[in-house]
């Protein structure tokens, strides 16, 4: 049976809607802008303070991952059970990298962002479109970059086990990296749902 159009537009745009909020309370721990603007100025002082605490720690772990991938990419590995000089595992560790020193600057310019940032300068940011739009990737780029620089890590990891010569290790290297995936995928959804 086929639903009225208005019907179907209503659902799409409650779906837009959930995936927006889901998106800003899990980068942005508001749920959207506009709650932005409702808040106090003692609550939004707080806000920025917690952005700044969230930024830090990402930078940190970003920076670290970026110097534990040169490690990586300038040794041999002592064994022949994982392979990480490969190709794809060298480009997938170069990629992560690279993603994890964008996630270091892209962090260091929230930082900077947020040292400067007052109650109103944050309530200004709903003004057009083009500054939410700025504002909007200037607080996801550090989150995003970490997360993909993961992801590229996961998959050297994995092409590694695959590139080696050990059954045995291919099945359960494979098997705990991609649980571990979605177990920390399934923590990291469940954030939205508890604020």
């Amino acid at each position: 049976m086929n639903q009225p159009p208005a019907l179907s537009m209503t659902r799409k745009g409650t779906v837009l809607v959930a995936i927006r909020r889901f998106i800003f309370v899990l980068f942005l721990g508001t749920p959207s802008l506009e709650s932005l603007a409702e808040q106090s100025e003692d609550a939004l002082s707080k806000l920025i303070d917690r952005w700044t605490g969230r930024t830090s720690n990402i930078t940190i772990v970003a920076a670290l991952a970026a110097s534990t991938t040169v490690a990586f990419m300038t040794t041999l590995p002592p064994t022949s059970l994982i392979q990480w000089q490969h190709q794809l595992t060298y480009f997938c560790i170069s990629a992560s990298s690279g993603s994890a020193l964008l996630s270091v600057l892209s962090g260091l310019c929230l930082i900077m962002y947020l040292n400067g940032a007052s109650p109103n300068s944050i309530k200004r940011v709903r003004t057009t479109m083009f500054k939410r739009v700025a504002f909007a990737m200037l607080v996801l780029m550090p989150t995003t970059f970490l997360f993909f620089s993961a992801f590229c890590l996961i998959v050297a990891w994995i092409a590694s086990i695959w590139y080696g010569d050990q059954t045995w290790l291919k099945v359960v290297g494979t098997t705990l990296s991609l649980g571990s995936t979605v177990v920390v995928l399934s923590l990291c959804m469940t954030i939205p749902l508890l604020q």
